[in-house]
């Protein structure tokens, strides 16, 4: 029920405070102003048709001014302003109708009624009243001028009101045309505003949640990864593989909302780097092969031979992640039988090559009326699927937009019990460089004697995890600070050759640290390595990283081969001289 305001406290703004939508606000509006305005118009009548006549339209002219003043009162006691709309439209309505069937007469000021008709109607009421209430008013004045065309008066001049009555009802009308359409389309423009704020402020909270959830997960991840290197039991290798199966599926849910979430705000932007696009099936093939033999069923991989070493220019880790959401689905959803990858080309020309994937299992299939939602987002297959075998329902969803954003297109074959294929083509351009093929040897171990590291991290278990790796790589203790402010007094006061820098902290945040130490007078101290330890997945993380001076980034949660690669590299730079770039 509307909520009830005491005529003794009369107010637009208190009636408009109990609308929290702009466009309603914007009705509301719409509606007192066109009241106010219909009591000053008939108000200023009465005493010219009191002087001039003719009387029926003195008795009209009182009695609309009567229920205008009325309807105020009311409008501002209760918010009822769609009865109240009703009512206005009705009034206007009947002034439409009695010039035709009282006065036999359409005039202009009959035809502007029913402008302000088809205003009012869909911009305070919506579609289906707008087209009721439109249809009607311009059906009964487009049918009298078409059977009785030699009663259509163009100036209400011509009548007996006169021109001040006239000019006055035109300006009228012409105010309330006005007045409507500035509230109404203001209003539309409010709430373009406010969905903007809402998508920032929605993108901000992902991001903030994904540096919060990321950042447990990387202890979560590297202590298991820690203990697995830690030559544990067969027991105890099997316990950590499913801690570490579970942390990483949390990870995948987590990058799957984020990514829904960029491509949501069309911020994500592909990569046209080369590589080469048969040895990137192998490494992705391999892992998968694994899973699926360790479900009990079959990996085929068909690869066309004309691909063979082929080297191309795209984006390889939205590849990846398109092929490891479909290779990942159908081994999931299939519990016996095979799955089975298929590379082909499909073109090609001097400039490119349009290749094809298709990836098919004998899993449990999807049924027909479902086979056109399981792209829409957070959709799955059924309730039961959900179930059994989880997930957010993101991952088609997202394929289908790196696909299609790739400039491909992917279609589904699927029968209930049978299994399913997807399949999908994009046209790559040729890199025709040639790349030696290079015999990579494993590196020998690397001791970092006397190197010293300052870890600036806030997470306790972070610390933890990185105190033992150091530990068991180089028997080497990290210096640590807790934020950025210890960080720089540490630098300060110290001497160190490489800094590990967690960017989001309380007290001083890393960014803030990495400039001040960058414009230090010293310039030993100006110049450390500085690698950035990050959570965060937001657009403009990885350029602020290099625009403050960083010289690399590890991503939380991080594989320990990827820290550990890093570092040495560093160590190795400074102790053979090597320029840093």
């Amino acid at each position: 029920m509307p909520q009830k305001l005491p005529f003794s406290n009369w107010s637009l703004k208190k009636v408009l405070s109990l609308e929290q939508d702009p466009i309603n606000q914007a009705r509301i509006k719409m509606v007192i102003y066109g009241l106010w305005l219909g009591l000053i118009i008939t108000s200023t009548l009465i005493p010219y048709y009191f002087i001039y006549g003719p009387s029926y339209q003195l008795l009209r002219s009182c009695v609309m001014a009567l229920i205008f003043l009325s309807l105020i009162k009311v409008l501002l006691a209760r918010p009822v302003w769609r009865e109240t709309a009703h009512i206005i439209l009705l009034v206007i309505t009947f002034l439409i109708l009695s010039n035709i069937y009282f006065k036999h007469t359409v005039t202009m000021i009959t035809v502007q009624y029913a402008v302000l008709i088809v205003m009012y109607s869909f911009f305070g009421l919506g579609i289906r009243w707008g087209f009721i209430y439109s249809l009607f008013n311009i059906a009964c004045v487009v049918l009298f001028v078409a059977f009785d065309a030699g009663k259509f008066v163009p100036s209400e001049v011509q009548e007996v009101t006169g021109r001040t009555a006239f000019i006055v009802i035109l300006i009228t009308n012409f105010s309330l045309i006005l007045f409507g359409h500035y509230h109404f389309f203001k209003a539309f423009q409010d709430n373009i505003i406010q969905l903007k704020k809402a998508a920032q402020i929605k993108s901000d909270f992902l991001s903030t949640m994904s540096h919060e959830l990321r950042t447990p997960l990387n202890s979560v991840i590297g202590m298991a990864n820690l203990l697995l290197i830690d030559n544990p039991t067969e027991a105890q290798k099997e316990n950590l593989g499913i801690l570490k199966f579970s942390a990483e599926n949390l990870l995948m849910l987590i990058n799957d909302v984020l990514d829904f979430n960029k491509i949501e705000s069309a911020k994500i932007e592909l990569e046209h780097i080369s590589f080469n696009i048969t040895e990137l099936v192998y490494n992705i093939c391999r892992g998968k092969k694994a899973k699926a033999e360790g479900k009990g069923i079959k990996f085929h991989l068909k690869v066309d031979s004309a691909l063979e070493g082929k080297r191309v220019y795209g984006d390889p880790m939205r590849l990846t992640q398109v092929l490891y959401n479909l290779l990942g689905n159908a081994i999931k959803f299939t519990r016996a039988g095979a799955v089975s990858f298929e590379l082909k080309l499909l073109k090609a020309d001097e400039q490119s090559v349009q290749i094809g994937f298709v990836v098919a299992d004998t899993g449990i299939g999807i049924e027909p009326e479902k086979q056109k939602i399981v792209f829409e987002p957070f959709a799955q297959a059924s309730r039961e699927t959900t179930r059994e075998f989880g997930g957010t329902g993101l991952g088609l969803s997202i394929v289908k937009h790196l696909v299609e954003l790739s400039g491909g297109e992917i279609t589904m074959k699927s029968q209930p019990g049978v299994g399913t294929e997807f399949s999908f083509n994009i046209q790559f351009d040729v890199d025709e460089t040639i790349h030696p093929d290079v015999l990579i040897e494993s590196p020998a171990p690397v001791a970092l004697s006397g190197f010293r590291i300052l870890l600036v991290e806030d997470n306790a278990m972070n610390i933890l995890l990185v105190k033992k790796l150091f530990a068991k790589w180089w028997d080497l203790e990290p210096e640590i600070a807790e934020n950025g402010k210890i960080a720089l007094e540490m630098v300060k006061e110290g001497s160190y050759d490489l800094v590990l820098m967690d960017l989001h902290m309380p007290v001083m945040d890393g960014y803030q640290a990495t400039t001040i130490i960058r414009s230090m007078a010293d310039p030993k101290k100006a110049a450390i390595p500085i690698i950035a330890l990050t959570a965060s997945v937001s657009r403009n993380t990885f350029s602020n990283i290099k625009d403050i001076g960083m010289d690399d980034y590890v991503h939380k949660p991080f594989n320990p081969d990827t820290l550990k690669a890093k570092i040495e590299k560093i160590y190795k730079q400074q102790t053979s001289d090597i320029p840093r770039g």
